[in-house]
């Protein structure tokens, strides 16, 4: 892997300007927002509400866990997208984009986990007080570049049994495993009366 091509300058331009927006934005929620500020009485599809998470996504737990724990689990995760990026053709650069958002999402959540032993998420949506969990750009970078890579995975044409071999790869499939796309349609021979 050559770190001075363009597609890695691009790749590491693309997580440095996700951690520097996602600890941007935190860090304006944390002196702009009351914590955990209660909902207005009808509130609308989208409220700035800030939480502090102290667990895994969506507030999930491990016996045990903690905030070394978590930053350690988090760090794998992210090294295994790494490893997966590496391995992407050079003619893929769509793919290094959504693993870059990936990256940059979940190091600005882990560089927050290390540093104040917490996340900071303040964007709550939902109908009414039925709301979805409260999450940050991060989450939203992660989560973009995480469905672009499953779109241009469909994008690209794979059938089930490619998906089962190569979901956590880019190496080109044989054409058996290939969708094929629709060629031109041949014209139907005039018939003879």
């Amino acid at each position: 892997m050559d770190w001075l091509d363009y597609r890695w300058t691009r790749f590491l331009v693309i997580v440095a300007g996700a951690v520097t927006l996602d600890l941007f934005t935190k860090q304006w929620a944390l002196q702009s927002l009351m914590p955990y500020a209660p909902l207005p009485p009808h509130p609308p599809l989208g409220v700035l509400r800030l939480v502090f998470n102290d667990q895994l996504a969506f507030s999930l737990s491990l016996p045990g866990g903690g905030r070394v724990l978590y930053a350690v689990l988090s760090m794998i995760a992210l090294a295994a997208v790494a490893w997966i990026a590496a391995r992407t053709p050079a003619r893929a650069t769509h793919y290094a984009t959504g693993f870059a958002l990936v990256i940059g999402g979940g190091l600005g959540n882990v560089i927050e986990r290390v540093f104040r032993g917490q996340v900071t998420d303040f964007v709550s949506v939902g109908v009414g007080f039925n709301r979805f969990p409260t999450f940050n750009v991060a989450d939203i970078l992660a989560t973009t570049g995480a469905a672009l890579y499953l779109w241009l995975r469909v994008r690209d044409g794979v059938t089930e049994e490619g998906w089962r071999r190569t979901l956590f790869t880019l190496q080109p499939l044989p054409p058996s495993l290939r969708t094929q796309a629709p060629g031109p349609r041949a014209e139907a021979a005039p018939r003879e009366r």
